[in-house]
């Protein structure tokens, strides 16, 4: 049923969890992993700005140490589905500004994808409009299915 699984895929606990719920269900279905980092290059320019005078590394150092910190935490995820059977690819996409969920939505639909599997905290509220939400705004926008994964609150001790 799923052939191409999207995994949105950031450093925290909840993206982990989503991978680990999308590993499960790429055995189960022989489904390819496609992992997606979306990279906001412009906030690094934005602090050289800000701080003048600073010595802060050039922009291109720091873009070029966050997209390999980045991009080795992606092949870390890529190499534990191919571990387990599971074939995984990655990209890395860059953008200046803009929407996080709609350069997600444009990455997913390029590769065909079946399903988008993220992870969620779960706001609601008042914490929701200070946060955000990337879940709620990608489900606003895609035709795609989406599974979502929520961490438990006993998970996070």
């Amino acid at each position: 049923m799923y052939q191409k699984i999207v995994v949105p895929i950031d450093n925290s606990d909840t993206a982990a969890a989503a991978f680990e719920h999308a590993l499960a269900l790429a055995q189960l279905a022989k489904s390819e992993l496609i992992l997606l980092h979306v990279s906001d290059i412009s906030r690094a320019t934005i602090a050289s700005s800000v701080m003048p005078g600073l010595d802060l590394p050039s922009y291109d150092e720091q873009r070029d140490r966050v997209e390999g910190e980045i991009q080795a935490m992606l092949d870390r995820f890529c190499q534990q589905a191919q571990n387990q059977g599971v074939a995984c690819s990655n990209r890395l996409i860059e953008q200046r500004g803009g929407n996080t969920a709609d350069a997600l939505l444009k990455a997913a639909t390029a590769v065909n994808a079946d399903l988008i599997v993220m992870g969620t905290h779960g706001y609601s509220g008042f914490m929701n409009l200070i946060f955000g939400s990337m879940a709620e705004s990608l489900l606003h926008r895609t035709t795609i299915p989406v599974l979502l994964v929520r961490l438990n609150e006993d998970d996070d001790d």
